[in-house]
């Protein structure tokens, strides 16, 4: 039985292929699709409306979590929506969770006006001499800026969460293990993990395909908002190595002896 999916324009490849035409679609309850691709038969996608989001998962092979830092710098160059994240049993996957549109207006032309679409949304926000935008974000402790910037014709929105001289391997690891947890349960942004010249960046982000909506920009500045709200507190915690040992032991992360069984029987 072949359900409809309720999106007509994905903005990412391996969701795209998943929403595309010619997939086999198969439903499982109200509101929740198993999705194979047409061009990726190999490619099981879970499909699933939550509030006001269409939500893609998609399981991919196992990586020793030596590797997760790598995967949050993966983060930032892949298409759209799409994010590595670790599910609820640990397990490494693909996730998208693409905001449904209020309405059928498209959105602005492309390159899009930044100061316009900023307007439109409702949230405070200052121009840049460079062209970008910077918007305060609603958080609760620390303030939070996030920036917006082109990218093509959409747009990128991003903000740091906590930035560091340097972090000792096991402190990494857990950063890496956190953030991956993160981009599973933050809607829209993704976490990314940024090795700079003198420094080492954790960052939220959103990429927005063109044209942009501006409900779209402000789920984009209420989803980073959230992440901003979850994630600086616990990142601070986990640089003090003995703290992040402690936390990759608790969570099965590489200092956990069993941590690598678990991750071999999900390859």
């Amino acid at each position: 039985m072949t359900a409809p999916l309720p999106l007509a324009a994905p903005q990412h490849d391996w969701a795209a292929a998943a929403l595309a035409g010619g997939a086999a679609v198969k439903s499982l309850r109200p509101g929740s699709w198993q999705v194979v691709p047409a061009v990726l038969p190999d490619l099981a996608v879970r499909a699933a409306l939550a509030e006001d989001f269409l939500c893609l998962h998609a399981g991919v092979p196992s990586s020793s979590p030596d590797a997760w830092g790598h995967l949050l710098e993966v983060n930032t160059s892949l298409a759209g929506l799409a994010k590595f994240a670790l599910d609820r049993a640990g397990r490494l996957c693909l996730r998208a969770e693409i905001p449904l549109a209020e309405s059928e207006a498209g959105g602005t032309a492309s390159p899009p006006d930044l100061g316009l679409l900023c307007s439109e949304t409702g949230w405070p926000f200052s121009a840049r001499s460079d062209g970008r935008c910077s918007v305060t974000l609603e958080t609760p402790r620390l303030a939070h800026a996030a920036t917006v910037e082109p990218l093509g014709g959409g747009l990128r929105i991003t903000t740091d969460l906590v930035i560091w001289d340097e972090l000792a391997p096991a402190a990494r690891q857990a950063v890496a293990a956190f953030l991956l947890e993160a981009n599973a349960l933050v809607r829209m942004a993704r976490a990314t993990l940024a090795q700079e010249d003198d420094s080492i960046a954790a960052r939220l982000e959103v990429t927005l395909a063109g044209p942009v909506r501006s409900d779209e920009l402000g789920s984009a500045f209420a989803a980073l908002s959230v992440g901003c709200a979850l994630c600086p507190a616990h990142l601070e915690l986990l640089q003090d190595e003995g703290a992040a040992q402690d936390f990759l032991a608790v969570r099965g992360g590489p200092c956990d002896p069993g941590n690598k069984q678990a991750n071999e029987r999900n390859t």
